[in-house]
């Protein structure tokens, strides 16, 4: 299934947008460091060199772009409204906590889920919370002791 031009158009600009997000959290105390990588990133030919030049070098940047772009593509939201505005706990003893409330949701629900770990990104003034119940994973095919076979990962 091909995917017309404006589409992957779109998909890379989403892209590029979660880049440059998870740049600005990171060097939220370095303006300069931003500018500088933002001017970097703008001289390079189009979005696939410049997914590229941060997969490569700059990969701190990497893994939250991809769960941003992810999370931008999605075709939808489960909004929660009125919940007031206070700052999100994102400390150890509460990420356990969402986790295993998730953890137990889906074990009663579905029997499933028996782990679970819940990442939290910071994007602009929003929180994320990412979250990957056991059997939530994406496979992939790779080379693991001279053996061609699918291998897990949950945290791609």
């Amino acid at each position: 299934m091909r995917r017309c031009r404006r589409c992957r158009h779109r998909v890379m600009r989403r892209a590029f947008r979660g880049i440059v997000d998870e740049a600005a959290w990171h060097l939220r105390n370095d303006q300069p460091g931003l500018e500088a990588f933002t001017t970097l990133l703008g001289k390079l030919a189009n979005h696939h060199a410049r997914a590229m030049v941060t997969f490569l070098d700059h990969r701190m940047y990497w893994r939250g772009a991809c769960r941003f772009s992810h999370a931008d593509g999605l075709p939808y939201w489960r909004k929660r409204l009125h919940m007031g505005h206070g700052a999100a706990a994102v400390d150890d003893a509460s990420l356990q906590q969402l986790a295993k409330l998730i953890r137990d949701y889906f074990h009663r629900t579905e029997g499933r889920g028996n782990n679970c770990l819940v990442e939290p990104l910071r994007r602009g003034n929003l929180d994320y919370f990412f979250a990957y119940p056991e059997d939530f994973s994406q496979q992939s095919p790779e080379w693991v002791d001279g053996q061609f076979k699918d291998q897990p990962h949950p945290g791609l």
